[in-house]
């Protein structure tokens, strides 16, 4: 049992840790606990203490240290270090934004954003795992919305006028903009300008989708301690590919694991990778009116026999939580950059994966906490990475591979992400 076991929500954490002396003496017993470890060479016998400089010093190999180093406290003065603990137990509850932590720590919105940026980017390491048992998969959009930006709107107009250009002007907006300028709609018949159905499909096929929104992988594996993997595929036009798509799943789900899915077409061959693949069809038709598990003429439940247990198909439990993404996106945040936003659900993945309880408050910041001092991340790196990304991806991914390949803070996850 530890002394933050009886606090349960961060007034209590901004109560005791009024000082920086309580804050290291409590990260020391968390990365070390009770026995100090170099950082550099991980001895722990041969380590002094000079009070002068208030340092560690390790004589197998004759470096200084401290408690922060190494992690990502390392590059701020120990005074931060309160602020630091208010803000970790701030973000445990819910997702908030840096403009909100601005008022609440009294810091610039730039260093809370950097703060909060080096917290994501530490959360990489959840992703190190394979899912077992039942896994339900699913995917979403989420982006900016044409009718409400002017700007996107803009260029959609621009985007569809070269389309036009390009393939010609569809069948269908030939036979819309007839009818608004005679004000009459055809019921039967052939649109305008078409001979026959195949020309209306060969020009439909010819025109490019805008890809404004970004398509997300989600991954919901069933259980008390059930696990979530969110990964940002890029934008919607391009990036839901049966190759990348069957890639991650092979790398994140065990391969005896029973994989639920929709039945979209990317997933038609994918019991070829795992054989206890199921399908719910959520288009029935009107069949099987009186099931209870109908709504909207729509099936979203149905049970199954498998080895004398039923066996409950169905993909609600991943569709529930794009609920929560896409209010930290439209609501919290306002939206965010599509070269951050694999961070933003790694740290969605990593708020989902217990719900907010008091009685494990204390837990998931001591579990935090540990997450924080695995590696230092410099704001360089991300700044770096982020100018890069938005001049051309494809270099931005053999930057991280060649600069940052030898400890990467971004897992492979990311870079097929890119």
């Amino acid at each position: 049992k530890t002394c933050f076991e009886n606090f349960r929500n961060p007034s209590d954490v901004e109560k005791y840790f009024v000082n920086s002396k309580m804050c290291l003496e409590y990260l020391e017993w968390i990365r070390w606990g009770g026995v100090t470890t170099c950082p550099h060479c991980n001895e722990n016998k041969r380590i002094g203490y000079l009070s002068n400089r208030a340092k560690y010093k390790c004589y197998s190999c004759r470096k200084f240290f401290t408690v922060t180093t190494g992690t990502i406290f390392h590059s701020y003065n120990s005074k931060m270090l309160p602020l630091w603990f208010k803000l970790i137990a701030f973000w445990i509850r819910n997702n908030v934004s840096s403009y909100t932590l601005e008022d609440y720590l009294g810091l610039p919105q730039k260093t809370c954003w950097k703060m909060q940026a080096k917290l994501r980017y530490s959360l990489s390491s959840i992703y190190d795992c394979k899912l077992q048992g039942i896994v339900e998969i699913d995917e979403a959009y989420i982006g900016a919305n044409p009718n409400r930006d002017l700007r996107l709107r803009k260029s959609l107009f621009e985007f569809r006028k070269e389309q036009d250009l390009l393939n010609g002007i569809t069948a269908y907006k030939n036979q819309k903009e007839y009818e608004e300028k005679s004000g009459t709609k055809r019921s039967k018949g052939r649109p305008i300008g078409v001979k026959n159905g195949m020309g209306k499909t060969r020009n439909m096929k010819k025109n490019k989708t805008f890809g404004n929104r970004t398509a997300i992988l989600g991954l919901f594996e069933r259980g008390e301690n059930g696990r979530k993997i969110f990964i940002a595929l890029g934008s919607e036009a391009f990036s839901v590919t049966k190759e990348k798509i069957y890639a991650i799943l092979e790398k994140y789900i065990d391969l005896n694991a029973i994989v639920i899915s929709d039945d979209a077409r990317h997933y038609s061959k994918l019991i070829e990778l795992f054989p206890n693949h199921k399908i719910i069809k959520h288009k029935i038709g009107s069949k099987n009116v009186d099931n209870k598990s109908i709504k909207d003429g729509k099936l979203y439940v149905r049970y199954e026999k498998n080895d004398n247990e039923t066996l409950l198909v169905t993909t609600n439990n991943i569709e529930g939580r794009w609920k929560y993404i896409k209010s930290d996106f439209y609501g919290v945040h306002c939206g965010y950059s599509k070269s951050h936003m694999q961070v933003y659900l790694m740290e969605a993945a990593w708020r989902n994966k217990k719900e907010y309880n008091k009685e494990i408050f204390h837990q998931k910041f001591d579990e935090l906490l540990k997450i924080a001092c695995q590696k230092a991340f410099k704001y360089k790196e991300i700044k770096k990475f982020t100018w890069t990304y938005e001049q051309n991806p494809k270099k931005a991914e053999e930057i991280i591979i060649r600069k940052i390949s030898m400890n990467p803070p971004f897992t492979e996850s990311y870079l097929l992400a890119s």
